[in-house]
């Protein structure tokens, strides 16, 4: 039942009340969608608009010793509404699609593990990966990738005196690209480049035998590496992240901070048990269990 004498708008859709007005209007509003271009968030979020971003505040703090600083600057950039992000913040862009990404790779390599073949990415002409948003390897690696921006530039700053702020944009951008096509040591050798470009085309990325093995003297590992024919996937997750909900993938601080109080009370539980020496009598117990499956073993 219609609610007022026009059409509603909201959220991009249009209601009518009718299946003439549907007919007379859909072509139009076809067009209008067809047409409609949304701005490339990423164009912001890795262009000249964080490395300015960076290179200004760096100069305004150029003789800090804030331990905190890179820090402080990285949330003041995450939490900063911008124009030409519509008004919307970094990291309100970086989580918008997050648990949606997320949870197609896990769709995904569920049927891989099932079928046996690698579902199909993304086409590059489609427009799930031309406006594709962020899943949790990319805000991850974006994350890493702003901390060496600001290592990089501070250190610049440090060394020349007469570094200008044109030629710190510069220089950040040639430093940004190089970074992101390099193989790297925490990403497991993989590019930083190779990751996003992986995640936004909805592939998962595996891991070798070679690679899983966590134990080179343990006979399971060894055993699993000869004869486990399923894919192992590859993961990112926030662990070398800053605990601070700028950081954080909760949508607002009150989620951040009841998972916070969560945490503690964990904590203190565990102190308690502790104390009382009832995690003792569970590693006696977890212990003595591994004791005997090593007797059964041999």
């Amino acid at each position: 039942m219609p609610c007022s004498d026009f059409p509603y708008h909201a959220t991009g859709l249009l209601y009518v009340y009718s299946i003439p007005e549907y007919k007379g209007i859909r072509a139009k509003r076809r067009d209008e969608r067809v047409a409609f271009k949304p701005p490339d968030v990423r164009e912001v979020l890795y262009g000249r608009a964080l490395l300015e971003f960076i290179a200004r505040e760096l100069f305004a703090t150029r003789d800090s010793d804030d331990e905190e600083l890179f820090t402080e600057i990285h949330a003041k950039w995450l939490m900063t509404a911008r124009a030409d992000l519509r008004g919307q913040t970094p990291r309100e862009i970086l989580l918008a699609k997050r648990d949606f990404i997320d949870s197609d790779l896990h769709s995904r390599s569920l049927q891989w593990s099932f079928t046996g073949a690698c579902p199909p990415p993304l086409p590059l002409n489609s427009n799930a990966y031309a406006r594709a948003g962020f899943g949790t390897h990319e805000i991850v690696v974006y994350y890493e990738l702003v901390r060496c921006l600001l290592e990089e530039c501070f250190a610049r700053l440090r060394a020349d005196a007469e570094f200008s702020l044109n030629a710190a944009v510069e220089h950040l951008g040639q430093f940004k690209a190089a970074w992101l096509g390099a193989p790297n040591r925490d990403f497991s050798g993989r590019t930083p480049s190779h990751i996003i470009e992986w995640e936004r085309r909805r592939m998962n990325l595996t891991m070798s035998a070679t690679e899983y093995v966590i134990d080179e003297d343990c006979d399971c590992c060894q055993a699993m590496m000869t004869d486990f024919d399923t894919p192992t996937f590859w993961h990112l997750d926030s662990c070398n992240m800053d605990d601070r909900f700028e950081f954080s993938f909760h949508m607002t601080r009150a989620e951040f901070a009841a998972e916070r109080k969560r945490w503690e009370e964990f904590n203190q539980e565990f102190d308690r048990d502790w104390k009382a020496g009832e995690c003792d009598r569970s590693f006696d117990e977890s212990q003595k269990w591994f004791d005997d499956d090593e007797d059964l073993i041999q």
